[in-house]
């Protein structure tokens, strides 16, 4: 698990909830020990792969969401989540997956905290833009 993870863990002091509902799909309900959600509970359905034989983890759950939420955080509203996703604006079922996820990253940001929420989205920029300048040098060093 990468650092910031863990990071945004311990200062969110998170914990979860697992419950299977079989054909390796799971509810997880995620809380803090030092606060309660005014959007209520973080809770969500996850389905692992087929070949991921054990439920999901905390740092799992908490990276998947984050690169979920990213989309949401670097757009303005419905509109920019639109053009920088590719979905039709007009799409009512676009205009519902932009309002589950607003109401996703507030149950989220709720959860942890705005400060624990901020870093773990920092990290993951952090980690993408790391990721995609060693893709960039990768070809300069084998000459391709």
């Amino acid at each position: 698990m990468s650092d910031y993870i863990q990071d945004a863990i311990d200062a969110a002091a998170l914990r979860m909830k697992v419950e299977p509902l079989g054909d390796q799909q799971y509810q997880v309900t995620v809380t803090s020990a030092d606060r309660v959600s005014p959007w209520g509970p973080w809770r969500e359905p996850i389905t692992m792969q087929p070949d991921y034989p054990d439920p999901p983890t905390l740092g799992q759950v908490l990276y998947y969401t984050a690169t979920r939420l990213q989309a949401v955080e670097d757009t303005d509203d419905f509109l920019d989540w639109c053009t920088e996703t590719g979905r039709d604006a007009g799409d009512a079922v676009a205009y519902r997956r932009y309002g589950d996820l607003i109401a996703l990253r507030d149950c989220v940001r709720g959860t942890m905290g705005v400060d624990a929420y901020d870093g773990l989205l920092a990290g993951l920029a952090i980690e993408q833009a790391i990721e995609r300048a060693a893709q960039a040098i990768r070809p300069m060093r084998t000459g391709n």
